[in-house]
């Protein structure tokens, strides 16, 4: 044992290779398992996208705003951003549209629901909650999206 300048006893270090030694040391490195890693990797946080749009939201949104360069487009959007009051009843609490246009004053003017082969019918609810609010709802194909010059069509003249 040795002291330093405090007089407390400190151990006197082994030499390598005696059982000494080899006590203080921690246990041979193994590599963690794959799920180890995996739930490291959950427990470090969210991981950010690579995009924010994609598929055939991100290809509405596209052509949508080519087409209609004047107005604004959202992407998810839920319901109760679209009015003021009081809440919205439980089936559209939580409700949402895949795009909102707005016109160059900010204004609603559309909301947009993509579907495909697998979607049902149009929720009644959230039909009628927007056409009180006057915004147009309108369910597009995902297999048959309207080109940039036939949104403003879409919107205005129909």
């Amino acid at each position: 044992m040795t002291l330093d300048n405090n007089a407390k006893a400190l151990p006197s270090p082994a030499a390598p290779g005696t059982p000494a030694a080899n006590s203080v040391l921690s246990p041979p490195f193994t590599p963690p398992a794959p799920a180890a890693i995996a739930a490291a990797a959950v427990d470090a946080g969210p991981i950010k996208c690579e995009s924010f749009l994609s598929g055939a939201t991100k290809l509405a949104y596209l052509t949508a705003k080519t087409g209609l360069r004047d107005h604004h487009i959202f992407a998810h959007v839920q319901l109760a951003a679209l009015s003021t009051g009081a809440p919205l009843a439980e089936p559209l609490s939580h409700a949402s549209v895949d795009l909102v246009i707005c016109n160059a004053a900010l204004a609603p003017v559309a909301a947009i629901d993509l579907i495909d082969a697998a979607s049902g019918p149009a929720p009644v609810a959230k039909s009628e909650h927007l056409r009180m609010l006057g915004v147009r709802y309108l369910r597009l194909s995902v297999k048959s999206l309207p080109k940039p010059d036939e949104w403003h069509t879409l919107l205005y003249k129909m």
